[in-house]
């Protein structure tokens, strides 16, 4: 399981950003789809404000190929910019 306190330590020393002021958390991937789909209609479906979207492969509900797909599909029917997104798992084949 990846702790999300190291990924919070390690934004701030190699960003200087302050995760708590800067990052949303999802707890799943229909989770993030949903905090993307509020972000944009917040900013009246003109923008989208995430730049860079760390995603988990594998998550609860909806995975995180299954997340980013539907992020990428919404932003498109949106006509707005895409963020990068990218994938962040402990997972590992054995």
């Amino acid at each position: 399981m990846f702790n999300l306190d190291a990924l919070e330590v390690i934004l701030q020393f190699t960003t200087g950003l302050d995760p708590k002021k800067t990052c949303q958390r999802a707890c799943n991937g229909q989770d993030a789809l949903n905090h993307v789909i509020n972000n944009v209609e917040t900013n009246g479906h003109l923008s989208c404000s995430f730049l860079l979207i760390l995603m988990d492969c594998n998550m609860p509900l909806m995975d995180g190929y299954d997340s980013t797909m539907a992020i990428r599909e919404y932003l498109y029917s949106h006509n707005l910019p895409q963020p990068i997104i990218a994938a962040v798992t402990g997972h590992t084949e054995d």
